[in-house]
């Protein structure tokens, strides 16, 4: 009936790469202004949602077109409501850097009303909204200029109280966690929001209160066993990189899965797609569970352009971009185009959508660029320029299967019989003490016996400190994963070590070997073990190792993390070629002249 135009602008100290991240999350920023949380949500084609919200003896049900932005300059969205006073509303931010420094937010608002009390309330309302959102936006700038967490709540109140909080904090000192890791997680739980508290992501925490994630992930282990938290299995999708499903037991993963977001099946592998995240128990503290927007860019932020674009049109949009590989890719169109950024690359580059799919070279451009977006095919396409790479900062089933505190705890936790999920990249590595049998020759059987357990204390301890843990033992050999290559190595070298003056007239040999590669992991004898020809490749190193040496793969010697490790450390490192299960294959000998 009647179309209202709004633009308010606001200058704000804080650089637009600064405040993007709070001012983007749309989610967190309808939550501080008070708008109510999505009761319902159904996506379709291209991100197209319907929403109802929850109002009270009012069903406010919205058509959402998908959001679209460029990182870290503007976003927008359409949404159409299906009744009430109001039939449409167009929402676009701007941050645009000012010469100096700081950024102009220009916040452009269209609103159509549906009648003629639509277009009373309209002026009324927005007059309240634009009061409201400069209110957070303020507050966003006031607590980034300061260097403030953003997961702590606007308002800054207790949330445990002092009974609850002291449970939790004696609690995780009792079940063996540091005094000050206590204090500073039971601190986190009791300040931080409902919308930080929905998915515990112990690395996530670990970087908000500038904590090693080793420790981190080993005291929320232990809080799950306390009864403080509890461990779920998220299957993560590869598109929006969102949780497809979230489950309670390992035993209820499958090999594919389905997201209703992007409306894709796909592969369930234990190095990407499984994230394990943890959740507080009620008892602890009640967290509300509720989204409030759920298309943003927060919500994907290794998306840096989203844009939709009609068949046989084009756009051409300016970004700034970080030095590494991008893909484009439309939710349509299988597989993607991808693109390099260099200092020294183009100003420009084109990326055509096509009905048979996409050009095969690489571009590169500079990090100031234009990206020209054109769908040549007959249907409307949402283009999606995305930094390639999984984000560092998942706590990955593959990971937590290297945490020897969680094989120690939760043994219990198995695949469901007959079920295996694939691992893309694992490093696993297998010893075998040298001339054991000569040990119980010369000791007898209780001594020898007793100093292969200790063989054993050694090499949990330094495999522990090395970020991997053991996965079986069969004699005395041990089969062990690993987060990190050069973490491998150090444990070996150091338990080499420490093994030679276990026993003052019987130095204890270990002979080692370490490669990675793909593999599938099984629940085999109430243990979850890994299976496939890499780790048969791996279990026959040991052979060729002398006991004052390790063996490693070619592949694992190629890696930068090795490389750098055996340079920085000095370590004497000789190829040789030989045969494996009738295969020539290149090897590498380090020599153990590490220093402890």
């Amino acid at each position: 009936m009647a179309t209202f135009v709004y633009k308010w602008e606001w200058d704000l100290k804080s650089d637009p790469e600064a405040i993007w991240d709070w001012i983007a999350d749309t989610n967190r920023f309808s939550k501080d202004v008070g708008f109510p949380f999505i009761k319902e949500n159904l996506t379709f084609e291209n991100k197209r949602r319907k929403i109802a919200y929850a109002i009270p003896f009012f069903r406010l049900s919205v058509e959402e077109t998908p959001f679209e932005w460029i990182k870290p300059f503007r976003f927008g969205v359409l949404r159409k409501f299906s009744r009430g006073p109001i039939s449409e509303m167009i929402v676009n931010v701007e941050l645009l850097p000012k010469n100096t420094s700081g950024t102009k937010l220009i916040c452009s608002v269209i609103v159509k009303s549906r009648n003629f009390l639509g277009t009373l309330i309209v002026p009324i309302a927005m007059s309240m909204i634009k009061k409201r959102f400069e209110e957070v936006f303020r507050k966003y700038d006031e607590s980034q200029v300061r260097g403030e967490a953003k997961w702590i709540s606007i308002k800054k109140t207790s949330s445990l109280g002092k009974k609850k909080f002291q449970e939790f904090f004696y609690g995780l000192i009792k079940s063996g966690v540091d005094e000050n890791l206590a204090r500073s997680l039971a601190l986190f739980v009791d300040q931080a929001d409902d919308l930080t508290l929905m998915r515990l992501r112990p690395y996530v925490v670990a970087e908000y209160l500038n904590l090693p994630k080793k420790k981190v992930v080993e005291a929320f282990l232990a809080a799950v066993r306390a009864g403080f938290m509890g461990l779920r299995w998220e299957l993560i999708c590869p598109s929006c990189r969102g949780p497809a499903e979230s489950l309670t037991s390992l035993r209820d993963i499958k090999a594919k899965t389905h997201c209703s977001s992007c409306l894709i099946d796909f592969d369930v592998n234990f190095d990407k797609s499984v994230e394990v995240i943890f959740k507080l128990d009620p008892k602890i503290r009640k967290v509300n569970e509720n989204f409030f927007c759920i298309g943003g860019p927060a919500i994907t932020p290794h998306i840096v352009v989203q844009e939709l674009i009609k068949s046989g049109e084009q756009r051409t949009v300016e970004v700034s971009l970080k030095k590494k590989i991008y893909r484009v890719r439309t939710l349509k169109l299988r597989g993607g185009q991808f693109f390099k950024v260099e200092d020294e690359g183009s100003p420009e580059a084109i990326f055509i959508a096509r009905d048979n799919g996409w050009f095969e070279d690489m571009p590169v451009l500079r990090p100031k660029s234009s990206i020209t977006l054109i769908n040549s095919t007959s249907d409307e396409q949402l283009f999606i320029v995305e930094e390639f790479g999984w984000d560092d900062k998942i706590l990955t089933a593959n990971e937590i299967f290297t945490f020897q505190r969680f094989r120690e705890l939760f043994s219990g936790e198995l695949l469901k019989y007959g079920e295996s999920v694939s691992i893309e990249s694992l490093v696993v590595a297998f010893t075998d003490l040298k001339n054991s049998s000569r040990i119980y020759e010369k000791l007898g059987d209780a001594r020898a016996f007793d100093l292969v357990m200790k063989h054993f204390d050694i090499l949990r301890k330094n495999i522990d400190e090395g970020e991997g843990a053991i996965v079986k033992t069969e004699g005395d050999a041990v089969m062990a994963v690993f987060r990190r290559p050069s973490g491998a190595i150090y444990s070996f070298m150091k338990s080499q070590r420490e093994l030679l003056d276990l026993h003052p007239d019987i130095p204890l040999k270990l002979k080692v070997g370490i490669h990675i590669g793909s593999c599938i992991a099984i629940s085999l004898k109430d243990n979850l073990d890994y299976f496939g020809r890499n780790i048969n490749f791996a279990a026959r190193l040991p052979e060729f190792s002398q006991g004052d040496d390790i063996i490693i793969s070619d592949e694992l010697y190629n890696l930068s993390d090795v490389k750098s490790f055996i340079e920085e450390n000095k370590i004497d490192a000789e190829g040789f070629f030989t045969e494996v299960d009738g295969n020539e294959v290149k090897l590498w000998r380090l020599k153990n002249n590490f220093k402890i």
